[in-house]
């Protein structure tokens, strides 16, 4: 059983095993998951950005892409590019 104040490292470590054995994940998806357990209001954060209208209007993305969460990746980007 994992609570919610288990160690992040462990509940990873479950995540990743629990994984294996279905759909492979994108990249970030598995950061967004690393995120939402290490700081969820960053994740929100971070989803907000994605939605930005100005965001959204500067790049079409495809279903695909959003499905693939490729426009949280290039907000994260973004925070990184400008830190």
């Amino acid at each position: 059983m994992i609570r919610k104040d288990s160690n992040p490292d462990v509940k990873f470590e479950i995540f990743k095993r629990l994984n294996k054995g279905g759909a492979k994940l994108t990249e970030q998806e598995v950061r967004s998951c690393i995120i939402i357990m290490t700081n969820p209001n960053f994740y929100y954060y971070l989803e907000q950005l994605a939605k930005y209208e100005s965001f959204k209007n500067f790049y079409s993305f495809s279903e695909k892409q959003l499905a693939e969460q490729f426009d949280k990746e290039l907000a994260l980007r973004f925070l990184v590019l400008i830190k």
